[in-house]
């Protein structure tokens, strides 16, 4: 194989085969092409070969698409080294999400498991788990209802609405909210539900008033907010400590604002002390409304494990949680994957949590030796479901702890490696600096450790001459659309001096944490005259132009539809029928007697008699041809290539043309829309 392109980094990643290895992999690092030729490799005579067959390896990451990336990477790489027979193994290779790999494992083994082979997955539970609430509060509020549910739920409903805006504990806290966040938090563990305890607070706020006289004195309205606060903490202990007690002095205790004399960090210390206090005291006054609310979610999670049990369905914490326990509970299953995988990879490894940690154990080997670990930290993005970047810190530790000589010399687990990819490929040294500065926690920033990247001195510079590629733009003032306004007017001027001086509007991208305002920004880059097209998010899917693509393909597919697809079609620029035409093909002439009556306009489209005065109309007739060529070849060619003739023979495309950059812009989408039917042709049929 040829290494010649590889850094000394990757290249110790790649033939570091026979013990644990851990690598800190930054962004844009290079890190799927090392994790490819890793694999390739393991399987070339140059390593042993190390592995003999490629489905002795495994490989995990967390989407599918990243999956389907290494797949093929690693197939075209095969070939390239002349492997085509280990080639055509790919498809069939242990190289997927940790959902899909759980997924197989049970599949396998769905008979000794008791469990359908023929599982459907959910991948999206919202529906179900409405339905498991719906269910289980209809039967609680029954008039023969059993009594403890039912008391369960009185209990709750003095607190907490079913749904809407919430109650005095804060927006958005609602009975059907507290339990479907209890059951998602549960699900992380291995016995759910089950596993659940409720701790008993103490109701202690001593540290809490310590903590609002340091505000007295401060300023006037400082004083005014610490001493309601107090005497509301004095009402309180001098209550019965009752929930009602409870929400009358969280209510009580507002926070004062930050001055000289109480700094932003003792307002912090404050909000940090308040939180800290008005958890204990819910947990010991809302004692009957937690043991409600536990019970409650125990019983929609028996329901939705019921309705999931009726549809043969499993959801994605499901295959964990099985897969887990199968091989932790079925000798005979776990003894067909111990020793299996003589490489195991476990790519975007801060987004795992413990489950899958031992999930991943039981595939490894003794000693681990097997396993090789990538990440970076500050990265993690599944923190919202139980992913533990600590989780991430101890597995660096464990692997660093091995590769200490003194370690080694007193324990059965091999030396581990640890290697850092700090060389970025993917963005300029002025970027890099930038982000340094902002999160470099050794440096004042807001992340300790920070792995810092270092620019490749590879890199192409295709940036006009004396141009930043940092600028700050800060916008103060005026309401949220003025200022949202007055940013994108800012950013679409700084694009536009870009294109002046050379630079390629094709290589200009703007980026948004939410697709929201998008229309605002594309308008302002329109009012500088550069094309714009929107490219993800609700706002594409939502734009006219790829409806009307949406109700080309639903026309297709069933004519008889006319309301989802020939009418908004018809309706559209693609041919812009208007009310005359829409009656001449919604109008039936009898022929014999002369007499007309009401059709649907698929028979209309497919029929050329037309009342007098009705006939021969332009748009209509242009219509009719297209669609009718187009439907006559339905079952027999590409449906995505029907649909790219059909947008081509209306002319819309030539319309659009000649609309300058506005007209390009939805063109750009129109031709987006239509490659993600040919994707999902490819993907489904």
């Amino acid at each position: 194989m040829d290494f010649s392109t590889l850094m000394p980094q990757q290249l110790q990643i790649v033939k570091t085969l026979d013990r644990p290895l851990f690598v800190s992999a930054g962004a844009g690092s290079g890190k799927t092409f090392t994790l490819t030729r890793r694999i390739v490799y393991a399987l070339s005579p140059e390593s042993g070969p190390f592995v003999e067959h490629l489905d002795q390896v495994l490989a995990i990451t967390f989407t599918k698409d990243a999956a389907a990336e290494i797949r093929d990477r690693v197939r075209r790489t095969l070939i390239d080294e002349g492997m085509d027979e280990e080639a055509l193994t790919v498809d069939d290779a242990w190289i997927s999400t940790i959902h899909g790999m759980c997924s197989r494992i049970l599949r396998a083994h769905a008979l000794e498991l008791g469990i359908d082979p023929e599982f459907t997955v959910l991948t999206d539970t919202d529906e179900l788990m409405d339905q498991a609430v719906e269910h289980v509060l209809a039967r609680a509020t029954a008039p023969d209802a059993a009594p403890e549910l039912a008391a369960s739920l009185k209990a709750l409903y003095a607190w907490y609405p079913m749904a809407g805006e919430g109650g005095p504990f804060g927006a958005g806290t609602t009975i059907k909210g507290l339990v479907r966040d209890l059951l998602e938090l549960s699900s992380q563990l291995p016995g759910g539900m089950d596993d659940v305890c409720v701790a008993r607070g103490q109701a202690d706020t001593s540290a809490l008033a310590d903590a609002y006289r340091a505000a007295l004195g401060a300023s006037k309205a400082a004083t005014e907010k610490a001493q309601t606060a107090l005497d509301a903490i004095d009402a309180f202990e001098a209550s019965g400590k009752t929930m009602v007690d409870a929400a009358r002095l969280m209510m009580s205790c507002t926070m004062p604002r930050a001055s000289k004399a109480f700094p932003k960090e003792q307002v912090e210390l404050l909000k940090a002390e308040a939180a800290d206090a008005f958890i204990n005291i819910v947990l010991a006054c809302g004692g009957p409304a937690l043991d409600a609310l536990v019970g409650l979610a125990r019983s929609v999670e028996a329901e939705y494990r019921a309705l999931k049990a009726a549809q043969s369905a499993l959801d994605n914490n499901d295959l964990l949680r099985m897969a887990y326990e199968a091989l932790r509970d079925y000798p005979a299953i776990r003894a067909a994957y111990e020793g299996r995988f003589k490489m195991v990879m476990i790519d975007e490894f801060q987004d795992t949590d413990q489950m899958q940690v031992d999930l991943i154990r039981y595939l490894t080997g003794a000693g681990e030796r097997a396993l090789c670990t990538v990440g970076d930290a500050q990265q993690s993005i599944y923190r919202f479901r139980g992913a533990e970047v600590e989780v991430f810190r101890r597995q660096e530790r464990k692997v660093g702890s091995t590769a200490s000589s003194e370690t080694v010399a007193t324990s059965d687990a091999p030396a581990g490696e640890l290697v850092k990819l700090v060389r970025n490929f993917r963005s300029h040294d002025e970027v890099l600096r930038y982000v340094a500065r902002v999160f470099d926690g050794d440096n004042g920033g807001l992340m300790q450790g920070f792995l810092d990247l270092e620019a490749s001195d590879g890199r192409k510079d295709t940036l006009v001459a004396d141009a930043s590629r940092r600028q700050a733009i800060f916008v103060a003032g005026g309401s949220t659309q003025e200022r949202t306004q007055a940013k994108a007017r800012a950013i679409a001027e700084r694009f536009r001096a870009l294109a002046d001086a050379g630079q390629p509007q094709g290589g200009m991208v703007l980026l948004l944490g939410r697709m929201t305002n998008a229309d605002v920004y594309a308008q302002a880059f329109r009012d500088q005259g550069l094309d714009c097209v929107i490219a993800g998010g609700s706002v594409f899917a939502q734009a006219a132009e790829v409806q009307t693509v949406r109700a080309l393909v639903c026309a297709l597919a069933n004519p008889a539809d006319t309301a989802q697809g020939l009418m908004p079609l018809l309706a559209s620029p693609m041919f812009a029928l208007g009310a005359q035409e829409f009656l001449a093909l919604a109008t039936k002439l009898d022929e014999q007697t002369g007499e007309t009556s009401r059709r649907n306009i698929d028979v209309g489209i497919m029929s050329d008699s037309d009342v007098p005065g009705l006939q021969g109309l332009p748009l209509v007739t242009r219509a009719r041809e297209v669609l009718r060529y187009a439907l006559r070849r339905v079952g027999r060619d590409s449906f995505a290539a029907i649909a790219r003739d059909v947008v081509n023979a209306s002319g819309w495309f030539v319309r659009l043309a000649q609309r300058g950059p506005e007209g390009k812009a939805i063109a750009a989408n129109v031709l987006k829309a239509l490659d993600a039917v040919a994707e999902a042709e490819a993907e489904f049929g």
